[in-house]
């Protein structure tokens, strides 16, 4: 179930069981027989005619997405390639071929694979199955949604040495009531990590997810501080379970335990209700909460402009100009029958689709905040290019100025063939 609601948490959780697993297995092994095992498997995937395949897709797919992609006409259609778009299905159909083929063939031997191991049949039904007929669905389309997630886009500090100093600035400000707390969670953590092989399968899982995670977070090209709060939970989890065993040796020790829990637990709640109220707290709930009349303003406007039978393309976004915040205050939300949809994107659909075109621009000489990316610039030229066509009318003209952001709405001159789908 995690998977299909949160990919990120799930990942950050099931590399770590995976690396622990792997080293369970290997127990015994030195560290250069692990890495030459290591090698030797990668390099025999990757040499593989399935592995060159995928890889060329990847690196062709990592193209597309570095450089915005492009069009081309096919029969007098116009094809635009942005994002992943359908071909993520013809490579995973191309691989469920291959691996009946193979089965088929008698080159997969799953008697031994599945009776070696018990858990391993039950997570072939129970995980994989489930999840490769989800992602080979091909409407919606969850791979196309997976992959952008997986990449998305780059966001919050530029560089991970930026990252990793902002994240520990979070760690210290935002996650912890006092330095001296963080600091006493630490030591625990690293002496429970001295201690790895002598500790509980938990504790080792715990003690490889933390450092695993806040790498993980810190080399995405998205960061942002509220990413860490898994990390953090786990970090107290493996330090609070390092130091209930520094209690537990003797009868005395945990008789003084458990008196001073209670102490610590009502510490703990009082010291919550006063945390809530600090400025600090409220920075980083609201992180991403967007206060601004002369916006909220604009937005009325633009849904006051909307009739029930628009479908409302919008070209341009930014963390205060968020989709999230254009489909709850131009969607059902607000009262509209059906919610905006994105050119491009894990949600994108064709501009010719669209009755109506919001394109959101910098204005002025300040810093708009407005994710102005290649792709981006592309499907605005698109939209100037069909306004000047004639193709689009210019039906309002909105400043933002404090934002040093503009919102133009057009409509179509002539109602298309086909309307994107109201959802």
């Amino acid at each position: 179930m995690l998977f299909f609601t949160k990919y990120n948490y799930f990942f950050l959780i099931a590399v770590p069981l995976a690396v622990h697993e792997w080293l369970e297995r290997t127990a015994g092994w030195n560290a250069a027989r692990r890495m030459s095992e290591l090698w030797r498997w990668t390099r025999r995937i990757v040499s593989s005619p399935t592995g060159v395949f995928v890889g060329l897709y990847v690196v062709g797919l990592l193209v597309i997405v570095r450089t915005g992609g492009f069009d081309f006409q096919f029969l007098g259609r116009r094809i635009s390639v942005h994002t992943i778009g359908n071909s993520g299905h013809v490579v995973l159909y191309a691989l469920l071929a291959r691996l009946w083929y193979r089965h088929r063939r008698g080159r997969i031997d799953r008697v031994p694979r599945t009776s070696s191991d018990p858990r391993t049949r039950a997570l072939l039904l129970w995980f994989a199955a489930p999840v490769t007929i989800w992602l080979a669905s091909p409407y919606p389309n969850h791979l196309r949604d997976f992959a952008n997630l997986v990449i998305n886009r780059p966001l919050g500090e530029p560089t991970v040495e930026a990252g990793l100093a902002t994240y520990l600035d979070a760690l210290r400000t935002s996650y912890f009531y006092s330095e001296w707390l963080l600091a006493f969670v630490v030591v625990a953590f690293g002496v429970g990590m001295v201690r790895y092989r002598r500790q509980p399968p938990l504790m080792q899982w715990l003690i490889l997810a933390v450092p695993l995670q806040f790498a993980f977070i810190a080399l995405h090209q998205t960061r942002f501080p509220r990413f860490l709060l898994l990390t953090v939970v786990l970090l107290c989890l493996a330090a609070s379970g390092e130091v209930g065993r520094w209690f537990a040796g003797s009868g005395r020790r945990r008789l003084m335990a458990g008196l001073m829990a209670p102490m610590i637990l009502a510490a703990g709640v009082v010291a919550a209700r006063n945390v809530v109220t600090q400025q600090r707290f409220q920075t980083a709930a609201f992180e991403n909460y967007t206060r601004n009349d002369t916006l909220r303003a604009a937005v009325d406007s633009i849904r006051a402009d909307l009739d029930p039978n628009d479908r409302l393309a919008i070209v341009g976004q930014g963390n205060e100009v968020s989709p999230a915040l254009f489909r709850w205050e131009l969607g059902p939300p607000s009262g509209l029958p059906c919610f905006p949809f994105e050119i491009g994107g894990a949600r994108g659909s064709d501009l010719a689709l669209a009755t109506r075109v919001l394109l959101l621009a910098p204005l002025g000489s300040g810093v708009a905040p407005l994710d102005v990316t290649s792709f981006y610039l592309t499907q605005r030229r698109a939209v100037l290019e069909r306004a000047e066509r004639g193709n689009l009318v210019l039906r309002r003209e909105i400043p933002v100025a404090d934002m040093h952001l503009g919102f133009w709405l057009y409509a179509r001159a002539s109602r298309p063939d086909r309307e994107a789908a109201c959802q």
